[in-house]
């Protein structure tokens, strides 16, 4: 894409693939957006709503972008199961990694390496509330990924209920999961009219390997919107949860159950969290917030999800745009 007088022009489109093999929805080497698991997944329909599909084990419902200069791939983020895909500049997906414990479950999708090397505890996303951003270092060593709601951990109401999202940290020379961090979203009781479900993270940016961007939004917008912040995350200090709260122990509480203060009683340090920007000062039009990226160190670039194109109620009756904001060097 580039952005001339204004405008943005699309100067190349490239379809995710298969290395070989054929997709059972498409018929091609082209893969789809249709989901994977019956019970687990959404079921899929035609355009019409009438007809339902398939479901596709390569199939991918991609909310994140990143790419690696050291390997000149990209890795994509996906909600279904939630995945971290790794694709090559020409679209040929090269590998899938999954919560542990998934791989059993996708046994039909022979032309993707699957790796269920991610916490088992994030197949326990809510639907559709999957992993919602990806970012990887400048120098490529790293790479991190948001969850866009808290887990069913250990069932929807506590995902519903709870401030607590969780960041992933992936060494990217071996793959390895190397930390979790608890992600404090802002408490629905100071947004008149606002469940704590209805606040969520849509993207991440990694400004290094200890400072991070974080988008968080509501659902809304036009007269009912509330929030919509970018934030800025200051990992140094915080501490790994990695591999704890998972599992219900006696008269332990899940992470998704716990509150800030219970946290600390814990010796969980926090992240340093700071308001970088609030757009709803610029009256920002949009509901869905959804990617967010740096620009010279001080302009932030917004772009939205126009969901299609199906329902477009903005005053600027564009279904998508893209923003930039003047921040400052917020780098340092």
């Amino acid at each position: 894409m580039e952005v001339v007088d204004g405008k943005i022009n699309v100067l190349e489109r490239i379809s995710l693939k298969l290395a070989n093999g054929t997709d059972p929805v498409t018929g091609t080497n082209l893969i789809s957006g249709v989901s994977n698991l019956p019970k687990e997944d959404e079921v899929p329909y035609d355009e019409t709503g009438q007809k339902q599909l398939a479901y596709d084990p390569y199939g991918l419902d991609l909310e994140g972008l990143a790419y690696n200069k050291n390997d000149d791939t990209f890795w994509l983020c996906d909600e279904y199961r939630p995945s971290l895909v790794q694709v090559k500049r020409d679209g040929t997906i090269l590998q899938r990694l999954i919560p542990a414990g998934m791989a059993e479950k996708i046994t039909d999708a022979p032309h993707v390496p699957i790796k269920d090397i991610l916490p088992g505890v994030y197949s326990k996303r809510i639907q559709n509330r999957g992993f919602e951003g990806v970012s990887i270092t400048p120098d490529g060593k790293w790479m991190y990924a948001i969850m866009q709601n808290s887990l069913a951990n250990p069932d929807d109401n506590a995902g519903k209920n709870s401030r607590i999202m969780r960041i992933i940290k992936i060494d990217l020379t071996n793959l390895k999961v190397v930390a979790e961090f608890p992600y404090v979203a802002d408490s629905a009781k100071n947004y008149d009219g606002l469940k704590q479900f209805d606040i969520v993270a849509s993207d991440l940016y990694a400004i290094n390997e200890h400072v991070l961007l974080i988008d968080e939004r509501d659902k809304y917008a036009g007269e009912e919107v509330k929030l919509k912040k970018v934030y800025k995350l200051d990992l140094s200090k915080a501490t790994s949860i990695l591999g704890q709260y998972d599992e219900a122990k006696k008269g332990e509480p899940l992470l998704e159950q716990m509150d800030i203060d219970q946290l600390k009683e814990k010796g969980v340090v926090l992240a340093e969290k700071t308001e970088v920007l609030d757009m709803l000062k610029f009256d920002y039009p949009f509901e869905k917030v959804e990617g967010i990226s740096l620009v010279n160190n001080h302009i932030l670039a917004v772009i939205n999800d126009n969901d299609f194109g199906i329902e477009n109620t903005t005053q600027t009756n564009v279904a998508t745009e893209m923003w930039m904001f003047e921040v400052g060097d917020i780098t340092k």
